[in-house]
């Protein structure tokens, strides 16, 4: 079927099936700072969160972090936790869905969304963002087949896996095939995304 077409509920799924794995999607708490993460998408996209930000900038531009990126840059460089604040959701999918359908879906939200194209660094002294142009920005999606009672350390690795803020996409993709059904695991770092950004994704995902 057309991608369009499927039918999942990512808040349920993600929940039901991290629960057997052991695996919280909400981003967790850092036990070394005792923060949670802080609605960084939100001033991303809200200037009525941050007025510095400027929301259209052209592709490549250096700007400088919103108060709140600044925030979760030092408190993720000073974690004990280096994946402490990267968010895991699970999709079912039909059984069959081709991966490189599923690429093209996931290179045209990038295209539409600069948040997932955006890279965050340090340079003369400052902390800055910049979007990339699609081109340099690809999203990550690989395929993989496993036995279902695989699945949970699998998820766990791929939530633990550390992104360097410094490259963009600050999310992958993989489609997990296991006897039981096909899995479309995603990880976001909190710093582009959070949940009412998710659910925009998802929404976007589904059309």
């Amino acid at each position: 079927r057309n991608i369009a077409e499927q039918r999942f509920n990512p808040d349920q799924l993600s929940q039901e099936k991290n629960n057997s794995c052991g695996i919280n999607s909400e981003a967790r708490e850092d036990s070394g700072t005792g923060q949670k993460p802080i609605t960084v998408a939100r001033r991303l996209t809200d200037p009525r969160e941050d007025p510095g930000i400027t929301r259209k900038a052209p592709p490549g531009d250096r700007i400088p972090m919103s108060h709140g990126q600044r925030r979760l840059w030092l408190t993720d460089g000073l974690s004990r936790h280096p994946a402490a604040y990267n968010l895991l959701r699970l999709i079912r999918m039909d059984e069959g869905v081709p991966c490189d359908l599923l690429r093209q879906v996931l290179s045209r939200l990038a295209e539409r969304h600069g948040v997932l194209r955006t890279r965050l660094f340090a340079e003369d002294g400052g902390l800055f963002q910049s979007v990339c142009a699609p081109s340099e920005s690809e999203p990550v999606l690989r395929e993989v087949e496993m036995p279902a009672a695989d699945l949970p350390a699998f998820l766990a690795h791929e939530r633990d896996r550390v992104f360097d803020l410094s490259t963009a996409p600050l999310w992958r993709g993989c489609l997990v095939r296991t006897e039981d059904g096909t899995w479309l695991s995603l990880v976001f770092h909190h710093i582009v995304i959070d949940e009412r950004s998710l659910e925009v994704f998802l929404s976007d995902f589904g059309e």
